[in-house]
């Protein structure tokens, strides 16, 4: 199985570089924050080591270290799936498929070792064995009532396509299937200029993230990410993967009813917001109006004057995204704040 790393932030976002089956590949800083992966000049910072698959990777100096799947360590093994931040660029290891950007450098390197890549067929019919025909049931008694196989409930009655469109198939539809099936992998989701991935282990969601607006918490990242309504969608399957899930414990049943409720909330408001990276600032008011606002809007306050921009704002709110939208929308229709004219 071919892998690859797909970049999640930074100047190389959207990039995939194919993976050595044997051999290393470098990750070298090319100046500031930017990674430059197994080209150009700059410094080693971390190394990827292939063996027969088996990946592993070293720190090799990296200023703020090397974290894996938000832990740091100096070595690690690495699986399909698994998410690497160095500085402020985050990868993630993907298996290649038809879709990915590097399917032809790997398609080629499997032809030059006399491999093929493609997908598993079914065996002919001639190869499949004949069922014997079954013995009939005694004359003198009726054969016992067969117990009912109750197996078949857990499984989906349906299957979805392991690519395709949040058009055609919602973020609820897919997580309720994948999960449901006890299915292990990654299911990213990319939209112009975004990507975002949930990371389910045996029918658990594990994880989840925005590379352009890293949430507070997994949890309000997978909130978000019921909010993209349109893009495409890829499923991953992959081995489960030894992290503690930041979303332990949560009912997957209460999880996507709170998410999609906040959805259609949300989206009831935006009419009344600015755009995310519109900048707020405070409105000019009468002496003492601030003194007469709630401490939760006196926090917005705070906030618009540390960070600015409507999606900032919600970034660094400790609630989640609708009490906040519902406090910036409020402050707005008052005027408490607005958005400040360019001359």
């Amino acid at each position: 199985m071919a892998l690859a790393i797909h970049v999640l932030t930074g100047k190389a976002k959207g990039q995939e570089y194919l993976l050595p089956e044997d051999g290393e590949f470098i990750i070298s800083s090319a100046g500031g924050e930017e990674l430059c992966f197994n080209e150009g000049p700059g410094k080693p910072v971390a190394i990827l080591k292939a063996v027969k698959d088996q990946i592993s990777l070293k720190d090799l100096g990296a200023p703020d270290g090397v974290f894996v799947n938000r832990k740091k360590c100096a070595e690690a093994p690495l699986k399909e799936g698994d998410a690497v931040r160095i500085g402020k660029t985050r990868f993630m290891v993907v298996k290649v498929i038809k879709y990915s950007p590097v399917a032809k450098a790997a398609r080629a390197r499997a032809a030059a070792k006399g491999e093929k890549i493609m997908a598993p067929t079914a065996p002919s019919p001639a190869a499949r064995p004949v069922p014997k025909a079954p013995a009939p049931p005694p004359v003198t008694a009726p054969p016992p009532p067969a117990r009912r196989d109750t197996s078949a409930l857990k499984k989906p009655l349906y299957e979805l396509p392991e690519a395709g469109t949040l058009q055609e198939h919602s973020l609820g539809e897919l997580l309720r299937y994948f999960c449901a099936s006890g299915q292990s992998g990654v299911l990213s989701l990319m939209i112009e200029g975004d990507i975002g991935a949930v990371q389910i282990n045996q029918g658990q969601i594990a994880d989840a993230f925005i590379a352009s607006s890293p949430a507070p918490s997994a949890k309000r990242a997978l909130y978000r990410l019921f909010r993209w309504k349109q893009g495409d969608y890829v499923w991953q399957p992959g081995e489960p993967h030894p992290i503690e899930p930041s979303l332990e414990g949560q009912s997957l049943q209460t999880m996507l009813a709170e998410a999609e409720a906040e959805s259609e909330a949300i989206e009831g408001l935006l009419a009344s917001l600015p755009p995310p990276e519109t900048k707020l600032s405070v409105g000019n008011l009468p002496r003492g109006a601030l003194a007469k606002l709630s401490p939760p809007e006196m926090f917005i306050v705070g906030l618009v004057r540390l960070h600015g921009t409507v999606r900032a704002i919600i970034d660094h709110h400790p609630e989640n995204d609708l009490v906040v939208c519902r406090l910036l929308v409020g402050l707005l229709r008052r005027n408490v704040l607005c958005i400040p004219t360019t001359p």
